[in-house]
C-alpha cells in the first residue's frame, strides 16, 4: 500500500486499512512510504514491513526509483493499493510486477489500474481512501473503523515547576499566509494564556516553524519562561504523536496536529481561515474538538484567520476546562 506523502492524509488512510485488515486477517502488509510517516504505523501486527521511498533522496532520481522497483518486486506482491495519486506511483508498482493494481484515476493512469475510480473532490478525505477499498471488496461494509496510529511511550515534555493543565500550541508559520494564525495574534494568545498562570504551555510546530516559535519565546518575559516548552523543530513524528496525546488540550491551525490530536482522543480547538482543502473534506471525524472560523463579510479569504481574537480562543479555552472540572465533580 503506497501511503500519502503528508502526515494528516496519512492518517485518513487508517480507517481504510482497517478494512484490509479485517478482509484479509492473515495477509501480509507492506507499506511504501515517506521515512516521516514510517513513525505512525511501527508496531501495527499485520504490517510486515515498512519500505523507505527515498526517490528524492540524494543521488540519481533515476536508480533511486529503479531500486525501489526491485526492493517491492523481490517480495512478489499480489495486490498493490495506491493511496497516493502520482503517475509515477502506478508506474512502480507495474513494473514491480504486483498481479493487481488499484486506485484512483488520476494523471490518465487508468489503463494500469486493474481497478479505477472517479476522483470526487468533495469526498471526505477518508472517505476517499476507505471507499477505494470497500468498493474493490463489492462494497462489502457499512462502518469506517476508527482513526489508529501508534503511540510511543515515554516522556517528551518534561516535568513543570507547576503542576497545571499543559495546553499545546501549533499556530502556523508566515509562509502559510492565511492558513496560519497571525503572528502579532499568536504572541498576544500566549501572553495571555500565562498571564492568566494557570496553563503551562508547550509550542509545537515542524522546523518551518522555529524561527517564528523563537519569537514566541523571546517575546514572554522572564516571570513566565518556566511555564512554558519550546519543542518546535526538535521531534521525531512519533516523539510528536506522542505529546499531543499527553496534552490536556491542543490549539492549532487545519494541519497535522489536527488530525494528530483527533486519531490520540486529545481535545482540541482548530483556528480555520484559508485552506489548501475545502475544510468539509478533512474535518476530524470525531465527536468532539471545537473550530473557530470568523469571516466578518470580507471578501479576501486569506484574512478570515486574523478575526478571530485571543480573547476568543481563551474563553473557548476556560470554558473547555470549566466543563471538565465539572464533569470530574459529577464523577
Amino acid at each position: 500500500m503506497r501511503l500519502p506523502n503528508f502526515l494528516g492524509d496519512s492518517i485518513m488512510t487508517t480507517p481504510a486499512l482497517g478494512l484490509l485488515f479485517q478482509e484479509y486477517p492473515t495477509a501480509e502488509f507492506t507499506l511504501v512510504c515517506k521515512e516521516p510517516i514510517s513513525e505512525l504505523f511501527q508496531g501495527f501486527s499485520a504490517v510486515k514491513e515498512i519500505i523507505i521511498d527515498n526517490t528524492k533522496n540524494k543521488g540519481n532520481r533515476i536508480i533511486n526509483i529503479i531500486r525501489l522497483i526491485k526492493k517491492i518486486r523481490y517480495e512478489k506482491y499480489d495486490l498493490g493499493i495506491l493511496f497516493h495519486n502520482s503517475f509515477l506511483n502506478v508506474l512502480i508498482f507495474k513494473s514491480s510486477r504486483i498481479r493487481h493494481v488499484i486506485g484512483y484515476q488520476n494523471e490518465l493512469r487508468g489503463f494500469l489500474l486493474t481497478y479505477h475510480l472517479k476522483i470526487e473532490r468533495a469526498r471526505h478525505y477518508i472517505n476517499h481512501y476507505a471507499l477505494l477499498v470497500n468498493l474493490y471488496l463489492n462494497d462489502k461494509y457499512k462502518s469506517l473503523p476508527k482513526l489508529n496510529i501508534a503511540v510511543p511511550d515515554g516522556d517528551f515534555i518534561g516535568d513543570f515547576d507547576e503542576k497545571r493543565a499543559v495546553i499545546g500550541v501549533s499556530l502556523g508559520f508566515d509562509e502559510q499566509e492565511g492558513r496560519s494564525y497571525p503572528k502579532l495574534n499568536s504572541i498576544l494568545l500566549i501572553k495571555e494564556l500565562l498571564e492568566l498562570n494557570k496553563y503551562n504551555l508547550v509550542i509545537l510546530g515542524g522546523e518551518s516553524e522555529e524561527s517564528r516559535a523563537s519569537e514566541y519565546i523571546n517575546q514572554i518575559p522572564a516571570l513566565y519562561q518556566n511555564s512554558v516548552r519550546n519543542l518546535t523543530g526538535k521531534l521525531t513524528v512519533s516523539q510528536f504523536v506522542n505529546v499531543i496525546s499527553n496534552l490536556d488540550l491542543l490549539v492549532t491551525i487545519d494541519s497535522s496536529p489536527m488530525h494528530v490530536a483527533a486519531a490520540v482522543l486529545t481535545p482540541f480547538i482548530v483556528l480555520l481561515g484559508e485552506s489548501t482543502s475545502a475544510f468539509s473534506t478533512v474535518q476530524p471525524k470525531v465527536d468532539f474538538g471545537v473550530y473557530l472560523k470568523r469571516e466578518n463579510n470580507l471578501l479576501d479569504d486569506r484574512l478570515f484567520i486574523s478575526q478571530i481574537t485571543p480573547l476568543e480562543i481563551i474563553e473557548q479555552i476556560e470554558s473547555f476546562f470549566s466543563n471538565k472540572s465539572k464533569c470530574m465533580a459529577n464523577v
